[in-house]
């Protein structure tokens, strides 16, 4: 395929934002659905930041893997939190000393780039038990904001199409089960609740083809 153009960044709602936070709500949700929180089962999180799953995992046992700054303010906010534990790794060549987990989560942390994007997947396989679950959110490339930008020059490659990162879910060894989408952006900061409330529910209808983001559950072969 030809070679993406560099461009300008296109808008995006700000860091800790409105929308980002209704984003992660939407995350979290989507996790609670298809993913169970059970006594025995084992969650592998990779690229866990300072840990925020405390709320949706209280029977599992989590192992957080992030870098050294994120680890030590992870271990501090689950203090106390016996089902949690964190360690530092590297996300690149990620090789951990565990028995294999039921379930693999990678919010947010897909890197850019099909070569490095599909490495981290294969790493992700390889941690994973066969019949386990990977949890996956990332930028939806096909998002209509990015499209509209692109038009206008504006927008840097963000994210994957949903036909790429199926692709790549197959060829690591995963059969995709599900995709949902996650918010429909504006630009700017939004705050009044009335139109995130219809953020929200445009994301959910128009799904992972034209949403913010994408959510998608795969079961390792």
């Amino acid at each position: 395929p030809p070679a993406r153009k560099p461009a300008r960044a296109a808008p995006k709602p700000a860091a800790g934002g409105a929308q980002e936070r209704l984003r992660q709500q939407e995350v979290q949700r989507l996790l609670r659905e298809m993913v169970a929180d059970m006594p025995g089962q084992r969650v592998l999180d990779i690229g866990c930041g300072t840990g925020r799953f405390m709320g949706v995992f209280t029977e599992s046992k989590v192992l957080g893997v992030a870098a050294a700054e994120q680890v030590e303010q992870a271990q501090a906010a689950h203090a106390g939190l016996p089902n949690f534990r964190f360690t530092v790794a590297d996300l690149a060549g990620l090789q951990l000393s565990e028995p294999a987990f039921d379930a693999v989560l990678l919010v947010d942390t897909l890197p850019q780039g099909m070569e490095a994007a599909a490495a981290l997947l294969t790493r992700a396989a390889a941690h994973l038990r066969p019949g386990g679950l990977l949890f996956l959110s990332l930028d939806n490339s096909e998002a209509l904001h990015r499209r509209i930008a692109r038009l206008s020059g504006k927008a840097a490659e963000s994210g994957f199409t949903l036909a790429e990162v199926t692709g790549m879910l197959r060829a690591a060894g995963f059969q995709p089960l599900r995709a949902d989408g996650v918010l429909l952006p504006v630009a700017g900061d939004v705050q009044d609740e009335g139109i995130l409330d219809s953020l929200r529910e445009l994301g959910r209808l128009v799904g992972p083809t034209h949403a913010e983001a994408m959510v998608l559950l795969a079961r390792r072969g």
